[in-house]
């Protein structure tokens, strides 16, 4: 009984990483780079990836300058 578990246990996560993998989450946009040094924060090849749909009311990313 415990191999069963373990093993369903194993499928279960490798359903989930597959399901968050980025290969099937759907892409949006792209990284406008205003300032060069944003590079040193987010890669070169970054890409803006949808990871949920649907939601009434959800804070994001925000880049504020220094100072204002």
């Amino acid at each position: 009984m415990l191999r069963v578990c373990a093993a369903a246990s194993f499928l279960l996560l490798i359903a989930i990483a597959v399901a968050q993998s980025p290969a099937v989450r759907p892409m949006l946009g792209h990284v406008v780079r205003l300032d060069p040094r944003i590079d040193k924060l987010i890669p070169k090849d970054a890409v803006i990836e949808v990871l949920a749909s649907g939601i009434s009311w959800a804070e994001g990313p925000l880049w504020i300058k220094d100072g204002g």
